[in-house]
This record gives structure tokens, sequence and C-alpha cells, in this order.
């Protein structure tokens, strides 16, 4: 018996509009080629590409809540991702945005590394990943509230206008 292909949905990620195609910025062209190549490679139907414009720390963005309906609907086998990192920023909601994959039987593969949640190595390394991910935005949050406090030590308030 021949197997179809898995009905696949990739997720993009960019923290703001001002990343998009329209402003000069490659992260969506770049992600969907990427994904699309590696759903072609892999024998995979690549049913539709959903894109999110918001932080990777918020829980709730309008392109998961997209894909959950079509999870929710049965339509999902497979979601691709670029990495960890470029989607989550948050262990926490990371981890349920996983477990709910889980619950519903779909698979989530990070292209770029090569990580499969079917696999016991896979599921265990996305752990690790969301790891560094959650570290590194703790990291860029602590730089920018101290640059933030200096501007104002400095008298600097807001956008760059003096007090």
């Amino acid at each position: 018996m021949i197997e179809k292909p898995k009905r696949t949905f990739a997720l993009i990620r960019i923290s703001t509009i001002g990343q998009s195609v329209e402003n000069g910025g490659t992260g969506i062209p770049f992600q969907k080629e990427k994904l699309s190549q590696y759903a072609t490679l892999n024998d995979l139907n690549l049913v539709k590409t959903i894109t999110d414009v918001a932080s990777g720390g918020l829980e709730t963005r309008d392109g998961i809540e997209e894909l959950k309906s079509h999870i929710e609907n049965g339509d999902v086998d497979v979601v691709l991702i670029w990495n960890v990192s470029r989607t989550f920023r948050s262990m926490i909601h990371f981890t349920k945005f996983y477990e709910y994959l889980k619950k519903h039987d779909v698979e989530l593969i990070s292209v770029s590394e090569g990580i499969r949640s079917s696999s016991k190595t896979g599921s265990m390394m996305f752990g690790i990943m969301v790891s560094i991910a959650s570290f590194e935005k703790s990291v860029i949050t602590e730089r920018m509230v101290s640059g933030r406090t200096t501007k104002v030590k400095s008298g600097v308030r807001g956008f760059g206008s003096k007090l």
C-alpha cells in the first residue's frame, strides 16, 4: 500500500511588521523557502504556510490560534518550523504548544536543527533548544532594561527626548 503524503502546515514567525518584505525584511521569504524545500524533499504535502507577526514570547498569537483550529479539525499531521528559538522564546509556551501537538498526534519538525518530535532524541532535543531560547530572551531583556536605565540616568527618556 502506498502511503499518502502527510498533511503539513508550516509556521513562520517574525517579531514586527518592520521585518516584513514590504519593509525590506527577509525573514518571511527565507523561512517560507526553506520550509517549502524541506516539505518537497521529504514528500510532505505542504497544505498551508501560516505567518505570525508577533513576539515569540507571547503564548497566544494569531498564527498559532489559526494552526490550532486546523489541528482541532483533524487537518494536520505535521507542523514545520524553521527553528525553536525563532518560533518560541518562552520555554513554558513552547512546552504547552508541544504537549498540545502530542495530544493531537501531530509531529513537530524543526528544519534548521534537524529535529523531529517523532523520535525520543528529537523530543529531548526540543527541550534543550527551548531552554536555550528562554535563556536568550532573558539576556536580551536584561540588556534592554540596562540600556533604558542608563539613558534615564543621563536625562534621556522614552524615544530619545531629553528630560
